[in-house]
């Protein structure tokens, strides 16, 4: 799996918030207890989802000249016509 370098400050930031919410709550409360246990796995699955965001997956794109390859994930739904009065000045 390979990471988009824009989310590695992202990553580095969410990776030092969960260890110091798991030291301070180990600090101040040393016993072992379910807040412990609870405090520790809420902060790996938010780490968790902060690094599956900024993955950059592979993907098997079959050429094909009648396709158009969006560079998102998804499927494109509609493709209407609007008046963009703001920018583009037209249809």
């Amino acid at each position: 799996m390979k990471i988009h370098k824009e989310g590695y400050p992202s990553i580095i930031i969410a990776g030092l918030f969960v260890a110091l919410v798991i030291f301070t709550v180990c600090y101040f409360y040393p016993e072992q207890s379910l807040v412990h246990y609870i405090l520790s796995s809420v902060g790996l699955v938010f780490f968790f989802f902060i690094v599956r965001f900024f993955r950059v997956p592979k993907r098997n794109i079959k050429p094909d000249d009648n396709a158009i390859i969006s560079a998102a994930d998804g499927v494109v739904v509609a493709i209407e016509e609007v008046e963009d009065k703001e920018y583009f000045n037209d249809k």
